[in-house]
């Protein structure tokens, strides 16, 4: 916003109820993703995870940060958690992370048929966890019942109803 603001004072020098109209306010929609690694893979539902972003680490507050994108192709209200497992090289859990899209703000139930949805991910990682290549697990479930939303269809390795989203590398 540009331009200047004039303030009058009321009486006695003080300053009374006053507004001023600066202009419009355009809420713009989120951006479009950006480059991403596709990875399609297509859950009961109509929920489909498209792809993601290259994790990035950040070793001084041991965090895991992944960009995900995600789409519906049915008209279902249902809010499903999103789950996200580190494991190390023998299979076994490190790290996890499990979450309603956009941190609740803007659950399953609410997106539009077609709409892409990017989510950012925040995993927190044990300091002590050592350098190497660790799996990124991923899937959805129910938060009520704990149930595991099927997968249908997968571009990925699946597993007990989850899939490899792909390795990070931790320094």
């Amino acid at each position: 916003v540009r331009g200047d603001l004039e303030v009058t004072s009321g009486p006695e020098g003080t300053i009374g109820e006053f507004f001023a109209i600066i202009g419009n306010l355009v809420v713009a929609p989120m951006p479009q993703p950006g480059p991403m690694q596709q990875l399609s893979v297509e859950f009961g539902d109509g929920l489909r995870f498209l792809g993601y972003n290259s994790p990035i680490i950040y070793k001084e507050s041991n965090e895991l940060i992944l960009d995900t994108y995600w789409t519906k192709a049915d008209k279902s209200l249902q809010n499903y958690t999103q789950f996200y497992h580190v494991l190390d090289n023998k299979g076994l859990f490190v790290a996890q992370q499990d979450q309603l899209h956009r941190g609740g703000t803007y659950p399953s139930g609410a997106w539009k048929l077609g709409e892409i949805v990017r989510d950012q991910i925040s995993i927190k990682l044990p300091p002590s966890l050592p350098s190497g290549t660790y799996t990124i697990y991923a899937g959805l479930y129910d938060g009520q019942s704990l149930k595991r939303l099927g997968i249908f269809k997968s571009e990925a390795p699946t597993k007990d109803n989850g899939f490899i989203l792909g390795t990070v590398n931790i320094p």
